[in-house]
């Protein structure tokens, strides 16, 4: 295993090696190497057999939507209705202090 790990390590630093002496030399080559590679990374991180729309925290996302998708309602009913003050995320000293930073 710690063959593995050295041989590894040793191989990824003569693959960067032999780049930065293609760059020096051919930067085009290097160039299409490089964009090779970003494409190869976009078509293998979009896996599109996962079964999900989305390939990070998907919870957080939804979670958040759901959250401003509350609060925009909130809003257009206040907006429908006009009752009271308007809707605000921020506790009243919060919003005390932002607009007394506004006036300074």
């Amino acid at each position: 295993m710690v063959k593995l790990k050295v041989a590894g390590s040793l191989g990824g630093k003569l693959v960067v090696a032999a780049l930065v002496g293609l760059g020096v030399a051919l930067p085009m080559v290097v160039l299409g190497v490089l964009a090779l590679a970003v494409l190869v990374l976009a078509i293998v991180q979009c896996d599109p057999g996962s079964g999900s729309d989305c390939p990070g925290d998907c919870g957080r996302r939804n979670a958040r939507r759901e959250r401003l998708t509350g609060l925009i309602d909130e809003r257009v009913s206040w907006l429908a209705s006009r009752d009271g003050p308007a809707p605000c995320r921020a506790p009243d000293r919060d919003r005390a202090r932002a607009r007394r930073r506004r006036w300074e």
